[in-house]
């Protein structure tokens, strides 16, 4: 019905609803003379905050090329700009980038939600999720998910993530000891999918091992790139424009995959609990993961999450448990491949925290400090998510007496905030020692924030950590690092921090050597050598015994130190505790696992003669330890039966020897 309000709106020319209206031209002109407005009124307030110049439609989008020079830009801009500086989108997108520790202590310390342009770009894909949502709903949600995340929770996690990245690793296989880089970031991406399918889903996948592409991991690389090319593409803004393009038409097509993958694993869960009686069934069964948590998470009302509320967190947890976390421990391998000498001292530590296991445990993570500040260094060099931005709902002082009014958009620029020179000397340098405890006490707790900070912190940060400092500590037992001089990564900031030419390294086996203390030299040929020690007399022994599997073999002394040895001559395992049999047999006092099975050894007479004894072997440093636990006085001394032509005799007292990795 054509209602006065139509008439009035229309203008002062009454038309029949089917003739033209000059109804749209008007709105046209309003919403144009609305936007110039809200333009000068910006223009007005970051009179305040200078910035680089910019043009007058594109603002400083143009100098945006995504060609690996973006981010070191913003922190040239931020030299002559100290503190924030305004930086414009388009003719009528602006932001507060600010890029210091005090202007970010003031917006992170508040609950302002996440800003209604960039964020709202993810809503059709992740959700109104953690980490879109504001307000009673974002509260509700944190406070019914903050349990899936508690310490007893994430012990267990610790042996899926190593497993995860066993798998990893064993893929790795096929690039060892040759002189070519290869491409990391998709290996660590389905590793870090299949960690999380694991540990927060409780799905064993074949991710990792099956043939051709992941269809969820290139839809997430897909819809990365596309949200970040609608942001820095102001006509992109508009959804009607967007969604006719060619662009639009292939995020909606990313979109279905990747809900595909999510909704297949609620359903599966929803299925299996319907097979459960009680809550108490299930604890009984299994810790609960944090698909569980969701499905039977509880408010004070004993409402929980609805089935879209569900869907949006598991999307969201899909994407910022698996591509952040690839992105950060795909740099954090980067760095040390350029570092060498931080690489060593990492796993120096490891070998020693890990005590001859090829695997790791909850425990193990608090072994290994050196290595965590390693891990935090490139945290700051490589922040796994650039920059992150906020809509403020009322006006906020900064502690310089700057203000900024209702509505503005203040971006966070992590990256710059880490690379700032007035913060951190030499910023540019990769320095673990920055995270000594009593040099962190010297700078403020928002010059570093990977996770972000305060109230709407990451909720997954120790989930994160875990999983990062697990795949470092496992890689580096395994392979050495090194860097490809010819293929530097490109960085760009696509909703988490990639290459745009992809992160090459070359791999190579880990090697040990040892040497006495008299100053001789041995490094284990293809048929490993091994070290036998007592209280009185430290012996080089060359000699092997076989190991029931095919292509390894074992490196022993009478008792005690035990190395298994590929023909590759890679290190295995270095095993905790050996006994001898008295027959020239050696059996493992703790079975030692490799390819996650014992393996037996075969009895040998190569040193017949031992007697019962035991033989401890710790690792501090660069040095290997051989502890003999029983040499009961007026026994005969134990002799090597065979070989006996090179047994080196070395001075009363010795029962160390060091040990060097290559």
């Amino acid at each position: 019905m054509w209602t006065q309000i139509d008439k009035v709106m229309c203008g002062s020319i009454w038309k029949k609803p089917s003739e033209p209206c000059e109804f749209l031209p008007v709105v046209v002109v309003l919403k144009i003379a609305k936007l110039f407005a809200e333009r000068n009124k910006w223009i007005a307030v970051f009179r305040a905050f200078p910035g680089p110049p910019k043009h007058w439609l594109y603002g400083h989008a143009h100098k945006f090329r995504q060609d690996g020079t973006d981010l070191d830009l913003v922190i040239k801009w931020g030299e002559s700009y100290p503190l924030a500086f305004e930086l414009w989108f388009g003719p009528f997108v602006s932001f507060l980038n600010i890029h210091h520790p005090e202007y970010v202590k003031t917006i992170l310390a508040s609950t302002e939600p996440k800003d209604d342009i960039g964020y709202t770009f993810l809503i059709p894909w992740i959700g109104e999720g953690l980490l879109v949502s504001h307000g009673k709903k974002w509260f509700r949600h944190r406070r019914l998910l903050t349990p899936g995340f508690h310490y007893d929770v994430l012990k267990p996690y610790v042996k899926l993530m190593a497993d995860s990245t066993k798998i990893m690793l064993d893929k790795w296989e096929a690039f060892a000891d040759k002189d070519e880089s290869f491409e990391l970031y998709e290996h660590v991406s389905l590793m870090t999918l299949d960690s999380i399918m694991k540990c927060a889903f409780s799905c064993n996948t074949n991710c990792q091992i099956e043939s051709g592409i992941n269809s969820y991991t290139e839809a997430v690389y897909e819809l990365s790139y596309l949200i970040n090319l609608r942001f820095r593409m102001f006509p992109y803004h508009s959804e009607t424009i967007f969604h006719l393009s060619p662009h639009g038409y292939r995020f909606r097509k990313a979109c279905r995959i990747a809900h595909d993958h999510t909704e297949e694993v609620v359903r599966k869960r929803k299925e299996a609990l319907k097979d459960e009686k009680e809550l108490g069934r299930i604890q009984k069964k299994r810790n609960l993961d944090f698909l569980d948590i969701l499905l039977c998470a509880r408010d004070e009302q004993e409402q929980g999450l609805s089935d879209e509320a569900i869907r949006a967190e598991v999307d969201t947890f899909m994407f910022e448990g698996h591509d952040t976390t690839a992105s950060g421990i795909s740099w954090i391998l980067y760095s040390l491949a350029c570092n060498p000498e931080h690489q060593q001292m990492c796993r120096e530590e490891i070998i020693q925290a890990l005590e001859g296991k090829d695997t790791m445990e909850w425990e193990d993570l608090s072994k290994i400090p050196y290595t965590t500040m390693c891990v935090k260094e490139s945290l700051r060099l490589y922040p796994p998510v650039p920059w992150t931005s906020r809509k403020l709902t009322k006006p906020m002082t900064f502690f310089d007496g700057r203000t900024v009014p209702e509505g503005c958009l203040v971006g966070t620029n992590v990256y710059g905030i880490h690379r700032n020179s007035t913060v951190w000397e030499n910023p540019n340098v990769f320095d673990p020692l920055r995270f000594l405890p009593e040099n962190c006490s010297k700078r403020s707790p928002h010059a570093f924030i990977p996770f972000s900070a305060g109230p709407r912190n990451c909720i997954g940060q120790n989930f994160a950590m875990n999983e990062m400092k697990v795949a470092v500590a496992l890689t580096l037992r395994r392979y050495r690092l090194v860097k490809d001089p010819e293929r530097t990564p490109k960085m760009i900031s696509s909703l988490v921090l990639r290459s745009l030419n992809g992160i090459h390294l070359k791999i190579e086996h880990v090697r040990f050597s040892f040497h006495n203390n008299a100053g001789g030299h041995w490094q284990p040929p293809r048929l490993a050598d091994g070290v036998h020690c007592n209280h009185l007399r430290l012996y080089l022994a060359l000699f092997f015994l076989p190991v029931a599997v095919p292509a390894a073999q074992f490196s022993t002394g009478t008792a005690g130190f035990c190395a298994l040895f590929r023909p590759d001559e890679q290190l295995v395992f270095v095993s905790e505790v050996m006994e001898g049999t008295g027959n020239g047999g050696v059996t493992p006092h703790k079975s030692p696992v490799v390819a996650a099975s014992p393996r037996k050894l075969h009895s040998s007479p190569m040193f017949a003669g031992v007697g019962q004894s035991r033989t401890a072997v710790t690792l501090a440093g660069s040095v290997a330890t051989l502890a003999h636990s029983q040499h009961a006085p007026g026994r005969p001394k134990p002799r090597l039966a065979n070989r006996s032509e090179h047994v080196v005799e070395v001075s009363e007292g010795i029962t160390s020897v060091n040990g060097v990795l290559h």
